[in-house]
């Protein structure tokens, strides 16, 4: 939501108001400029405060809790600028808060400058964190922040789980040593004198996980369900000069979210997805039409068969797109989605992230249920590590990683939110996760597990919005595998085995470079599908270190 950049002597000077933020010598704090965001920024004369936050629709949000105008740099005393600090850090929505510590003015004195960075409990657009010498770096777009690191910051421990498991988990430590997160309600703090600068970032408790209850006679779990869905979807379906439109998949997921904003819509909504290959296909392209009928959307369907995954005319190869290797795998169909929508004048995108978590079942629900269906307990099989990870990198898969307390939003809802968000930023378009919000979770922790299991409330909400058993019921799931594969055994073959056969991974000690090109070579002959990630990963791990060599 904000980029930074602050300067230890520039701590000496006074902050100045510009069109696009704060500024003070070389140092500056940038909120993300767009419509569903507003800014708050005021000084008590030694500090100054940014303050970046979603907006809430007008007719419906809560008292505001300043009186200041937004976007411009407000003189308070000193103890209205802790009670203003205070209030809004009670905002509901998605923030972030940047204070700069001004007065920390004798550099030779033992007394630190500080700058505190906090962020709200939703994890939506993140500010990654870089603290080198004099000075600390933020941006929401971690490709800004490269160029202050080296190949060799890369952390051995999580890229070994990477290409192990495809997973980056959502933590304050990323893939590259020096390069931090700011998690949900986490708080960063910037001390030092110039030359001893240190940066921390402090979890928060977790969030409390409210237990299964008992539904009273009578209730309407799906009118509660959709009720809530509302209220949630009105708060940036009415923010002035949005343009919103949604993504729909197919699945549950979006065909809920899309149900309820054409409900609540006043005009025609418009809709975006990609359009999968092979074989499956054709059961998405006859749910996304029965979806699109029922709600009369204006949608668009980008075919992924025109966008694979490294193949010639990539925007990762050709530098258009940064290749993070914790960004969207299939970021070439998803870009060109979100410059069509951007191209419509689309600046925000509702999707269908956490559907599949909103209905979870706990361990002890899950033996419940088949203890009860005479089943023995389930057996979970850990994957065996890829071939072509060094003996040392396999040791590493034991080792535990710097986990956050629990959040109000499910792991992996919360970790795709936060690290998909620089790619819809980049288009101008800020991502809405209507699926995650704490009330709607908090509401789906609550209810009995019969309603979880199988996302039977989900698919009676879509059976009363008026769709049938072919959406609501599929006899197939969405699969982007085959074009994965596609890509790999096809267009993209080259640059990946070009990539594999010289990698930086290999001069690191993390893989072993001839176990890794035989085991392409092996898996592009007659390898299982889904072991095409593996090799997706190293591939763009590869792009990475090199841009950064």
């Amino acid at each position: 939501m904000l980029s930074i950049c602050v300067v230890t002597r520039d701590l000496q000077g006074a902050w100045r108001a510009t069109p696009d933020g704060l500024a003070n010598g070389r140092s500056y704090i940038r909120p993300y400029l767009h419509p569903a965001l507003e800014t708050v920024m005021v000084t008590d004369g030694d500090r100054v405060l940014c303050f970046v936050r979603e907006k809430w629709a007008r007719t419906a949000g809560p008292e505001r809790a300043f009186n200041v105008s937004p976007g411009r740099l407000a003189q308070v005393p000193c103890t209205e600028f802790d009670r203003l600090a205070a209030a809004l850090a009670c905002w509901p929505l998605q923030w972030h808060s940047v204070i700069v510590h001004s007065a920390c003015a004798d550099l030779t004195a033992d007394a630190p400058s500080i700058v505190t960075l906090e962020s709200g409990h939703w994890g939506t657009a993140p500010v990654f964190l870089v603290a080198t010498a004099g000075q600390l770096l933020g941006h929401w777009d971690a490709s800004h922040l490269l160029p202050a690191l080296r190949a060799s910051n890369i952390d051995h421990v999580r890229a070994a789980h990477y290409l192990a498991y495809y997973a980056n988990p959502y933590a304050r430590t990323t893939l590259f040593h020096g390069l931090q997160l700011l998690t949900e309600r986490a708080r960063a703090i910037w001390a030092g004198r110039p030359g001893h600068e240190a940066l921390s970032i402090d979890y928060p408790q977790p969030w409390p996980r409210p237990s299964a209850a008992v539904i009273r006679e009578g209730a309407d779990p799906v009118g509660a369900l959709t009720a809530i869905l509302d209220a949630s979807l009105a708060r940036w379906i009415e923010v002035p000069d949005s343009a919103v439109a949604v993504e729909v998949s197919g699945g549950l997921d979006s065909a809920l979210v899309a149900s309820r904003t054409a409900f609540a819509s006043t005009r025609r909504l418009r809709s975006y997805g990609v359009a999968l290959v092979d074989g499956a296909a054709r059961g998405q392209d006859a749910r996304r039409s029965e979806i699109m009928e029922r709600f009369h959307l204006i949608d668009t369907a980008i075919p992924m068969a025109e966008f694979l995954p490294l193949a010639p005319g990539s925007c990762r190869l050709d530098r258009r797109a940064p290749s993070l290797p914790w960004e969207e795998g299939y970021y070439e169909v998803f870009d060109a989605l979100l410059r069509r929508a951007a191209a419509d004048g689309i600046n925000v995108l509702l999707t269908g992230f956490g559907g599949d978590e909103l209905c979870g079942l706990r361990p002890s629900e899950l033996r419940a249920i088949r203890a009860a269906s005479g089943l023995a307990p389930a057996v979970v099989e850990q994957d065996p590590a890829p071939v072509f990870l060094s003996p040392r990198a396999r040791e590493m898969l034991d080792e535990s990683l710097d986990l956050p307390p629990r959040a109000a939003s499910s792991e992996s809802s919360i970790e795709c939110a936060a690290l998909s968000a620089a790619r819809y930023l980049r288009h101008g378009i800020w991502p809405v996760h209507s699926l995650c919000t704490p009330e709607l979770v908090h509401f789906c922790a609550r209810l009995p597990p019969h309603w979880r299991q199988r996302r039977r409330i989900e698919r009676d909400a879509l059976t009363h919005a008026g769709l049938s058993a072919r959406v609501t019921h599929p006899s197939d799931v969405d699969n982007f595998v085959p074009a994965m594969v596609a890509a790999l055994r096809g267009p993209a073959h080259k640059v990946v085995r070009g990539l594999l056969q010289a990698p930086l991974l290999h001069e690191m000690g993390i893989v072993d470079r001839d176990r890794l090109v035989s085991a392409f070579d092996r898996w592009c002959d007659a390898g299982r599908p889904d072991d095409a990630v593996h090799f997706l990963a190293a591939a763009v791990t590869e792009l990475c270190l090199k841009g950064m060599a």
